[in-house]
């Protein structure tokens, strides 16, 4: 089961949805086996309280850098934050802002332990973590197609499609990404260590 809104709006039930999932949820117990999206654990950590719980981890200047591109080569006129960028704010200043950018893992995670999860991908090892995941949970990943995943995530295909100026990232402020993620690099590196740790049992 799916579960995305392209502004965010569904991360977390509001109080109707609640009761409406609450009583959807013998239907969707039986005929779903995955709800996979954009949405905080909390959402259903509690209503589904036997649910195994896992995610997929990203390195965190990767990743501010990879959602600052989105931003920019997507042109969304109605983002603010495009006029923003266009009027000299960077990628530095994004990462301080209350964009859900600095510490995404720890608020989409309510600050939970990895290590507590019942799975972790890595996507800089996707291929491999797919394979361990089949291996630990056989029969959800159905097409085995999905096993042979690119190494790579190719954010230039983004930039050549884009109608919009190249944006210029210089290493300096790549550099200063770090002391600004530094809570959410450790974070990651939790992640990591529960990766290893699986790997270490069942790989």
């Amino acid at each position: 089961m799916f579960d995305y809104a392209a502004d965010y709006s569904n991360i977390m039930f509001d109080e109707a949805g609640l009761e409406r999932f609450k009583a959807a949820l013998p239907f969707v117990t039986h005929h779903f086996r995955v709800i996979h999206g954009h949405f905080y654990m909390d959402k259903y950590a509690d209503v589904i309280p036997d649910a195994r719980l896992m995610t997929c981890f990203r390195r965190p200047v990767d990743r501010v850098i990879s959602q600052f591109r989105h931003i920019w080569y997507e042109g969304n006129p109605n983002s603010p934050l495009v006029e923003r960028i266009e009027n000299g704010f960077d990628i530095v200043d994004f990462a301080k802002g209350d964009y859900n950018v600095a510490n995404a893992h720890r608020k989409h995670l309510s600050d939970r332990d990895p290590g507590t999860l019942d799975f972790v991908f890595i996507n800089e090892r996707l291929s491999e973590g797919l394979g361990l995941f089949h291996k630990m949970f056989p029969g959800i990943i159905q097409n085995q197609w999905a096993l042979n995943t690119p190494h790579i995530n190719d954010g230039d295909k983004r930039e050549s499609q884009s109608k919009r100026p190249k944006l210029d990232i210089t290493p300096e402020q790549i550099a200063a990404l770090g002391p600004v993620l530094a809570d959410e690099i450790a974070y990651y590196d939790l992640a990591v260590a529960r990766y290893e740790d699986t790997l270490a049992r069942h790989g």
